[in-house]
């Protein structure tokens, strides 16, 4: 798991599978191919 600050990024490799955890309302920007991106609700609430 990488935590990520305000201000700060990371790239992820292609062809590498990620998902984005966000504990409270955040802003996000994303760069990506839109083929193949899939986009799900998180299910759990710890």
């Amino acid at each position: 798991m990488v935590r990520l600050q305000a201000g700060t990024a990371v790239i992820v490799p292609r062809g590498r599978w990620h998902r984005l955890e966000l504990d409270a309302p955040s802003n996000l920007m994303s760069v990506t191919l839109r083929h193949g991106t899939r986009l799900e609700r998180r299910t759990d609430t710890r």
